[in-house]
């Protein structure tokens, strides 16, 4: 069997075989044999199935908050060993001795790195028995592991006044999950307006497109019989790779009674006119931009000819 684990960041990147062993100064754990994972009953407690019969192994050297406290920090830390631990059959380690509530003592993984892992994560803080049985390598690894937990302030370290030398203090983890409950739901309420203008922006973006127009129209009334626009076919307004093309449909009788400097001037002018004012829109930059600003007479028969001739018939006379 192959047993493949990285808990630096206790990300697994394939399990197949978890161990359970406890390491003891010139002293063997005893019996050896394979057992499956039944549940993990708190943040360092697991149930195993041992010869057909259901064992509790208490993971070494490390001490969580407590369920029966209703601590919200408790609840968190047995999601984490979940996480870590939940993955079918696993070969386990584990003392022949039972410890003083009964349960066995072990360490999981070829060398106890879900033990170090929730230490490392900060979702557990060392605790080491009083008898002195312990290897002092090992127990100085997870004391090294608990101080960069707490340096970093991850997990049960990230609020000052919640570890205590006897445990934990639960009224600073019940005030510190309701700061994060609230900073969690901000942040959602946050994203979900996020979401819900950006749904919006293509209609709003054509709604100002279409009132900066109209106004260019109304500057020029007499002289312009309407305005259209419309974007590139299946892109949204404020979409990158979206053009907007406009068509200003000129009145005729203005344009007849032009001179060629005052029709020059008029495409020119409002030309310009068109593509500055939606310019200061500012969405432009963001994946639209104008494109093509076409002058068309508003004559029934021009249109017409639009339809046959396309984007090559302007208004030349």
């Amino acid at each position: 069997m192959k047993t493949f684990f990285k808990f630096g960041c206790l990300s697994m990147i394939s399990l197949i075989v978890l161990a359970i062993f406890v390491s003891l100064s010139n002293e063997s754990w005893g019996i050896q044999g394979t057992a499956e994972l039944v549940r993990v009953v708190d943040g360092n407690t697991l149930e195993m199935k041992i010869d057909g019969e259901p064992k509790k192994i208490d993971l070494a050297l490390i001490e969580t908050p407590d369920l029966v406290s209703d601590d919200p920090y408790a609840q968190k830390a047995v999601q984490r060993l979940k996480k870590i631990s939940d993955h079918g059959d696993y070969q386990l380690y584990y003392k022949a001795n039972k410890g003083e509530n009964g349960n066995y003592i072990g360490f999981v993984g070829v060398e106890g790195e879900v033990n170090l892992g929730m230490v490392q994560e900060g979702w557990a803080k060392v605790k080491v028995p009083k008898t002195g049985e312990w290897d002092e390598d090992t127990v100085q690894k997870f004391l090294n592991a608990q101080s960069k937990a707490k340096k970093a302030k991850k997990g049960i370290w990230k609020y000052d006044g919640y570890v205590k030398k006897d445990g934990y203090d639960k009224e600073v983890g019940i005030k510190a999950f309701e700061e994060e409950e609230a900073a969690r739901e901000r942040a959602e309420a946050k994203a979900k307006k996020a979401e819900e203008e950006k749904k919006k922006r293509p209609q709003m973006i054509e709604k100002q497109i279409k009132e900066t127009l109209d106004s260019i129209k109304d500057q020029e009334k007499g002289k312009i019989s309407s305005i259209h626009f419309e974007g590139t076919s299946g892109k949204k307004w404020g979409e990158p790779g979206n053009h907007l093309n406009v068509t200003v449909y000129v009145n005729e009788e203005f344009w007849a009674s032009s001179s060629r400097g005052r029709k020059s001037s008029f495409v020119h002018v409002n030309g310009y006119k068109i593509e500055r004012e939606i310019d200061q829109l500012g969405f432009l930059d963001k994946g639209t931009s104008v494109t093509n600003v076409i002058f068309r007479s508003d004559e029934v028969k021009d249109r017409l000819a639009v339809e046959k001739i396309g984007d090559g018939w302007k208004i030349k006379r």
